[in-house]
């Protein structure tokens, strides 16, 4: 068994500061839920990556 879920780098100033991973669910619902966790906490995913939101 492979568990493959998503994962996105996080970008400070163009500088790698961190990640994340999530794994679960289907493809769209691990995004997803990346994408909530960042923004939750003043980030904005773009193109792959998550940077501050301005």
């Amino acid at each position: 068994m492979v568990a493959v879920g998503v994962g996105h780098p996080i970008l400070e100033n163009g500088k790698l500061i961190g990640g994340i991973g999530i794994s679960g669910g289907n493809y769209h619902q691990d995004a997803r839920a990346c994408e909530v966790a960042l923004e939750s906490v003043g980030f904005q995913v773009s193109v792959g990556f998550a940077v501050p939101a301005e």
